[in-house]
C-alpha cells in the first residue's frame, strides 16, 4: 500500500516537470551541472591547502560530504550515467583530500 501512495506521489510530481524533464538537452544539462561539483570542491581543497589555519574546517561537514557524494555516485551506477560516476568519484578523492590536508595542518 505505501508504495502505491509513493508512486502516485512520484508520478504526480513528475507530471509537474514533466516539460522540463523531457527537454530535448536536459540530460546535457545536467551532466555539465554535474562536473561543477568537482569543480567546486576543488576550490575549497586549494582555499585548505593555501590557509595557515585550518581550525574553521568541518571534519563532520567533509565527512557527512564524502556519504551524499558515494550516495549519488552509486545512483549514477544504477542508473548507468557515466558522468555523474565520475563526477561523484572526483567529488569522494578531492573531499577526502580536504579532510587528510586539514588533519596534517592541525
Amino acid at each position: 500500500m505505501q508504495q502505491a501512495k509513493s508512486n502516485a506521489f512520484v508520478d504526480w510530481l513528475y507530471s509537474k516537470f514533466q516539460k522540463l524533464l523531457d527537454y530535448k538537452y536536459f540530460d546535457n544539462f545536467t551532466g555539465l551541472i554535474s562536473l561543477l561539483n568537482p569543480i567546486v570542491v576543488g576550490l575549497q581543497l586549494i582555499a585548505v591547502l593555501r590557509a595557515d589555519n585550518v581550525e574553521a574546517v568541518s571534519l563532520s561537514m567533509w565527512s557527512c560530504f564524502i556519504v551524499l557524494q558515494l550516495t549519488f555516485g552509486f545512483v549514477g551506477l544504477k542508473a548507468k550515467n557515466l558522468g555523474m560516476i565520475i563526477s561523484m568519484s572526483l567529488s569522494v578523492l578531492i573531499s577526502m583530500s580536504v579532510i587528510i590536508t586539514t588533519l596534517l595542518k592541525l
